[in-house]
Formats: structure tokens, sequence, C-alpha cells
């Protein structure tokens, strides 16, 4: 049930017209329209902040006043109540309004499409409302700490394509849904989509990349199967076929880690001393960090290619990646798919984030059976985003250090790198630096498990706890360590980074420009 107000006759403009809360930006608001929101809310209401939930945010439009000429700048907001218990005790109105109405959600576009409401109200709405199944998407790939860029972005394309979904659509637009017989209003199904592609692409700023290249295609690819025209098969039909493309894109960069992996090991095996070359135990140790679904792929391609070439084992460390320990999922996820894989002994180890080190130095330096055994070490970690222009790429925070210790101790270092994550070359820096466009997490994530004197510092701001789930690699790591970046077509150095930037135009403004989005 959502909220309608009837504007009453003591009110300047568009008297007795249905709206929603509204108001205007006070020289007290200092320009915060969330503020402002919320102090309309109250004094309209009688809801406080403290009753209500913030749903969505959506994007400013103009809107124009047929009669006397006037823009106005909306800056819309959905708001849930935190308790309905609450309705009856609260909500009350104020003089601007004559009468209140709680409209069904699968009537909310039949009464906004009427001519009882202020100009565009139906507009505003399709900004900030989606369908639960979106609803659902949205907050997964928003508060997903797991998962890297490759997952969230087929997720991403997922909630595209189930927005398309009739009954999706008829919870939005109702008796107006497209159907056989009758084709949606064109305006309303590009309203809500590009509600959608804004929300989704300003998610997770360090996925940005990946996640506007994948929406990019999925439209490229639904206009020219439709002739120009959004309709929602198309994208549908689009969207599935980019998912597909996805799992031929990670079968094309396992074999290209292979193959990369398997120069590296010849050159390894050739510079052995002769007398170790004949029946010596020849095995890899991988040193990697937090969860990649790419690097999780390639890894375990190289279980199966060790168990073909009959590697005595493998060892696979992972630093456990606080606060959400996703390198131990990866470490779990592995150790249980590799059971059913591998005859090839494949060992797994979880060490502190701050332990790489150590532990790279200790299977480098390792000589108590060097006559027995070989061990080629390598590292391996995975990409959000890779910045050409700047020879730098965002990773989870700490991949930094971790590559230091790996190039202090010479192992061979790989970056996995899908095409779709790299930035457009044009725009790269400005694409980099918007990393840090994610704020920092919540502290306890790190201090709940300190002494309780410490925790109850941390708590009044004494101690200021930075708690960054991402961080761009300097470039500087990147040149030094120069890892070998390895792509579903190829593999390059870090100094070859500029000349496999995209130089195709996809961006969000790209997007936006595609559907015929002008923004304010």
């Amino acid at each position: 049930m959502f909220l309608l107000l009837k504007r009453s006759d003591k009110v300047r403009t568009f008297k007795h017209s249905w709206a929603a809360v509204s108001g205007t930006l006070d020289a007290s608001d200092d320009g915060d329209h969330f503020e402002c929101a919320l102090r309309e809310i109250s004094e309209e209401t009688g809801f406080h902040r403290d009753q209500l939930l913030l749903v969505n945010k959506g994007e400013a439009q103009h809107i124009k006043h047929s009669s006397t000429g006037n823009t106005f700048t909306v800056y819309p907001f959905l708001f849930q109540l935190k308790n309905v218990d609450q309705i009856s005790k609260t909500l009350r109105m104020d003089w601007e309004h004559e009468e209140l109405l709680w409209v069904p959600e699968d009537q909310v576009m039949d009464f906004m499409t009427s001519n009882l409401t202020v100009p565009d109200l139906i507009s505003t709405w399709l900004r900030v409302y989606f369908p639960k199944p979106i609803r659902n998407y949205v907050y997964d790939i928003q508060n997903d700490c797991i998962n890297g860029a490759q997952y969230l972005s087929i997720k991403a394309v997922k909630a595209m394509r189930d927005l398309c979904e009739p009954y999706v659509l008829g919870q939005l637009f109702g008796e107006m849904v497209y159907n056989h017989d009758t084709s949606l209003d064109p305006k309303y199904l590009k309203e809500v989509i590009i509600a959608l592609v804004l929300k989704l692409c300003h998610l997770r700023p360090p996925m940005r990349v990946p996640i506007t290249n994948a929406l990019y295609e999925v439209f490229d690819n639904a206009l020219k199967e439709s002739n120009g025209e959004l309709r929602p098969q198309s994208i549908q039909k689009a969207a599935n076929i980019w998912i597909e493309k996805q799992n031929d894109a990670f079968s094309m960069l396992r074999r290209e880690f292979i193959k990369t992996v398997k120069c590296k090991f010849a050159s390894f095996y050739a510079n052995l001393p002769d007398d170790q070359k004949e029946g010596v135990a020849l095995c890899i140790h991988v040193f990697t960090i937090s969860y990649s679904s790419a690097v999780r792929a390639c890894l375990n391609e190289l279980i199966d290619w060790g168990r073909q070439h009959r590697l005595d084992s493998i060892t696979i460390t992972c630093t456990e990646s606080r606060p959400k320990n996703e390198g131990a999922k990866l470490v779990a996820d592995l150790s249980k798919e590799s059971e059913q894989i591998s005859q090839t002994s494949v060992n797994y180890e979880i060490i502190a984030d701050a332990a790489a080190g150590i532990r790279m130095e200790e299977v480098v330096s390792d000589k108590s059976d060097k006559n027995s055994k070989a061990t080629m070490p390598i590292a391996i970690v995975g990409s959000d985003r890779v910045v050409p222009e700047t020879k730098q790429f965002v990773n989870k925070i700490g991949t930094a250090s971790f590559l230091a210790c790996a190039n202090l101790f010479n192992i061979p270092t790989f970056v996995t790198c899908l095409a779709s994550k790299i930035a457009l070359k044009s725009n790269s820096k400005s694409e980099g630096d918007e990393c840090f466009c994610e704020p920092d997490h919540d502290g306890s994530e790190l201090y709940s498990s300190y002494p309780r004197d410490v925790q109850d510092l941390c708590k009044s701001g004494k101690i200021k706890v930075y708690n960054q789930y991402f961080e761009l690699v300097p470039s500087s790591i990147v040149t030094k360590v120069n890892p070998t970046f390895v792509k579903e077509n190829g593999s390059f150095c870090a100094q070859n980074l500029d000349s496999n930037s995209n130089s195709f135009p996809r961006t969000l403004e790209a997007i936006q420009a595609y559907l015929g989005y002008k923004g304010v």
C-alpha cells in the first residue's frame, strides 16, 4: 500500500491534485534533499525519521508546469514504514492536504495515469519503485561482501532480464502490462528501465565498469534485435545470450591461464639442476587473496591440469580476507569441488592477511627435501576493474601488500582480467578514482573481536576505525611486480595495459544516450 495525498485549495500550485509528500528546499536544508524529504514527511504526515526506512533514492528530473511554464526539479525518495501499527497512532494531515488514500501496489499505475494527479507523478514513481523480485536483486548486489565483480555483473543482468518478465511488469503497470494483445507504452517502460540501470550502475562503485559493460552489451543486442525499439522480449533474449557468453568467457579464461602457467612451469623445470630432473616430485604452490569467481575457475582448471600431468601435489594458500573472511569461503568451495575431479594431492591453507609474506618466504626458501621435490610458487589475484591509462586495478583491500610480498620473493604473479572489467580508455583515469566512492563499512566488523575496553573506545569515536573493502592498487606496485594479466583472449604484461583498454563507449552516459535519457 502506498500513500497519496490530495492537495488542498490553500497551496499555491496543483490545487486538488493527488500527489506524494512534497516540499521545497529551505535555506536550513543546506542543499540536503534527503533531510528536506524527512522534514516534509514529518510536517505533512507526522511520521518521524526513526519510523522510516529509506527504500530507494531516484534520479532527479525536470517537470514543467503546463500553465505557468515554471520548471520544477524533483528529487524523489521512497520510504517504508518500519511498523505499520504506527499508522493509526501517528498519521495526520496538515493544511496542505484535504484527503489521503492508501493505494494497493497493483493499482498505483492505473491511478497515476488518470488526470487526477500532479504532472508526471508516474515518472517520479517509476524512478524509485521496483517490484519485489527486483528489489531482492538490488539488495543482494548492494550487500554481497563475498562475491566479486563478475558474479555481481551476472546478477545485474538477471535483474534487468527479470524486470521484463510479464508477471513482474504486471506488479508495476497493472492492467497496462505488456501481453500478447497490447503493447506497453514505451515511455513508461523506458522510465523504469533507466531507473534500474542507474540504480545497478551506482550500487557498487568499484564494480561499475563490468556492470556497465554488461548492461550496455545487453541493450546493444536488444535494440538491434527489435530494430531500435525497446521490447521486453528482446531484452530478455539479449540478457540470456549475455549470461551464456560468460560461461564461454570463463572457459576461455581458464584455458588461457593454464597456457600461461604451462610456460612458467616449463621454464621452472628447465632451470632445475640436471640431477634433480629425474624422479623429482613436481609441485605447485599457489597464493591468493579474497574470493574471485575467475580465480576460482582458474584454480579448478589448474587442479585438473595437475591431475592430467601427474603433478605430485598442488597447495593453495589463501588469506582469510577480513572482515568478511571470503578467502576462507574460496578455499572451502575449492576443496569441495576438487574432491570429485582430482587424483593429485591437493592441500589447502588459510592464513591471516598479514601472514602472506612469511608463508611465501617459507615456501621459497624450503630446502628440506630439495632433492626429492621441486615446488614452483605462483600468486594469483582477481580484479574488479582495470584502469589502463594509470596501470592500476581495483581489488580487495590488501591486494597491494600481497603483491609486494610476491615481488619480494620473485614469485610469478597473475591477475585475472575478463575484458568486461577493463575501463574505457578515454575515461579510465576518472573511472579509477571512482573506486573510493564506496564509503567505509561498519567498523564493528573489525573491532567486534577486540577487548571490551577497546571496543568501547571505537564505538565512542575516540579511536577511528577504517573498514574499506577495496583499494586501487598503485601503479608503482603494478609496474614493479609486472604481473601477467590474463584475459579470455590472451595474456599481457602491465606495460601493455593501455593497448588492451576498451575503445568502445561502454559508459553509463552511453547507455543513457542509447535509451534516450538526458538526465538533469
